[in-house]
């Protein structure tokens, strides 16, 4: 029985365009006619639920890439406020030797939070490399707001 359908189904691509033909030999043209209506209903919703699934894979795996820039943010975020506490004399001094000094720290640190969460995404590695103490937010490792103002995030 399927082999007769087989062989009784025809489908083929009208030129190079995404059109197909589809016929169905039957000795009953109302029979033939709803046939190669319901291949072509089947074939629709196939193609139909591939590019659904495709799109949300692809949804999915762009939700991750977000979340995994929104923790490096925050790890940066929380890099630079303890790196601007933990150097207020810089401020004050603005020696140039100790700035270029400070400037190479912070970028080491910048560098290690970088594949701390590089590792966290992949699977392994610690949750967070530094955290900032929760000032006034009630969230732990959380940037004060006001540091937001003032490093202009």
């Amino acid at each position: 029985m399927l082999s007769a359908f087989k062989d009784a189904v025809r489908v083929r691509r009208e030129g190079l365009t995404y059109l197909i033909s589809v016929g169905v030999t039957s000795d009953d043209a109302d029979k033939g006619a709803r046939f190669a209506n319901l291949v072509t209903t089947v074939y629709i919703r196939k193609q139909v639920e591939a590019k659904v699934a495709n799109t949300v894979s692809a949804g999915k795996i762009l939700e991750h890439q977000v979340t995994a820039a929104r923790d490096v943010l925050a790890q940066n975020k929380r890099n630079l406020y303890l790196f601007v506490t933990s150097h207020s004399d810089l401020q004050a001094a603005g020696s140039l030797p100790q700035l270029r000094l400070a400037d190479a720290q912070f970028g080491e640190t910048t560098s290690d939070a970088h594949q701390g969460v590089r590792a966290r995404s992949i699977g392994g590695g610690p949750e967070t490399i530094l955290r900032a103490p929760a000032v006034g937010t009630g969230r732990e490792g959380a940037v004060p707001e006001p540091f937001d103002a003032i490093a202009g995030l």
